[in-house]
């Protein structure tokens, strides 16, 4: 059997033409985050953590953090961790015990704009802050 090259180019170029469009198809994903989806936590999480496929863009992320009647709890600004496909925001409003979303959106590097949604609960009410908690002393201006 002769090896017919004519034959063959054909679907050569075909798989040129389809391999770039795989490519190009793929966006970042959510592969981790803290708490989890579903996860139950005894203490408020202090901060929301979203890890995705691969480095996302900050200036157009998100994250927001949802109570039970959809009230919405003080959450600060989105920042990039150590790790540079994580990004954090700080948890500013308390957590009482009960069901929370976490509502996020972000955007691959070529601009795909990328969201989501998962709950957690948190099981346990918030810890005080001991420097609020502590009584009074003599001579202190809070007695006054």
């Amino acid at each position: 059997m002769r090896f017919r090259f004519h034959q063959v180019l054909p679907s050569l170029a075909a798989g040129l033409i389809v391999l770039p469009g795989v490519a190009v198809a793929v966006h970042a994903h959510l592969t981790g985050s803290f708490p989890g989806r579903e996860e139950v936590v005894a203490e408020a999480p202090r901060e929301i953590r979203l890890t995705f496929s691969e480095k996302v863009e900050l200036a157009i992320s998100r994250i927001r953090v949802l109570g039970a009647d959809s009230a919405e709890v003080k959450v600060g600004k989105a920042a990039r961790t150590d790790d540079t496909l994580t990004i954090a925001a700080p948890v500013l409003g308390a957590l009482a015990p009960g069901e929370y979303a976490v509502v996020w959106r972000t955007a691959s590097r070529d601009g795909h704009p990328i969201r989501g949604r998962y709950t957690f609960t948190v099981t346990a009410p918030p810890k005080e802050d001991p420097a609020q908690s502590r009584p009074a002393e003599p001579g202190d201006p809070a007695r006054r």
